[in-house]
């Protein structure tokens, strides 16, 4: 996403032919900005209304007086993952992400298999690599679609592992990072 602004930037900060009739603009008084990415964050009110806007980096301070181009084909929204769909494990110990969330009171303590997708991996947190995995099974809506794993082997996102480990119950790390269900010690196949 932030690749594609970039270029859309570009290509406005440097046009190679004049603008087309019609092109669109918007003034305003900018409330506050945010520098990310190589890009600017403009928080901008516009009469009634209120907008953020992506621009080249610039800085420009609350309270200034703007105008600007609105570039055309660029839009900005959040990319829905498509589902997860991930085969069961084999095995007595195996199970699905939904079965674990299901049977955490039973597990609690126990070994388990899951065979799921890492969706997100976070190395070297206090030592340890931290992961999320899917199956596709349970939902987001309930809360018993994602796992939360540690482990000492590393991941890819979006690779399929079969990872054992064992499952705790209500961990609290504490600074506010607790977990009603977390694999940990986790070994990935």
């Amino acid at each position: 996403m932030i690749a594609l602004a970039l270029a859309a930037l570009a290509a406005c900060a440097k046009p190679t032919t004049a603008p087309a009739a019609g092109v669109q603009k918007l003034k305003g008084t900018v409330l506050e900005t945010k520098n990310s990415g190589g890009v600017t964050y403009v928080h901008l009110k516009s009469g009634a209304d209120e907008r953020w806007v992506v621009t080249a980096p610039t800085d420009v301070k609350a309270g200034a007086a703007v105008t600007v181009q609105i570039v055309d084909n660029v839009a900005f929204g959040r990319i829905e993952e498509a589902a997860v769909k991930v085969e069961k494990a084999e095995g007595s110990d195996a199970k699905t992400v939904a079965e674990i969330w299901a049977s955490k009171s039973a597990l609690k303590d126990r070994q388990v298999v899951v065979r799921a997708k890492v969706v997100k991996f976070l190395p070297s947190i206090m030592g340890k690599n931290w992961m999320h995995v899917r199956d596709g099974s349970g939902s987001h809506a309930n809360g018993d679609d994602d796992l939360a794993v540690i482990s000492d082997d590393p991941a890819k996102v979006g690779s399929v592992v079969t990872l054992t480990g064992t499952l705790r119950v209500d961990k609290d790390f504490g600074a506010g990072y607790q977990y009603p269900v977390i694999i940990e010690g986790a070994k990935l196949k």
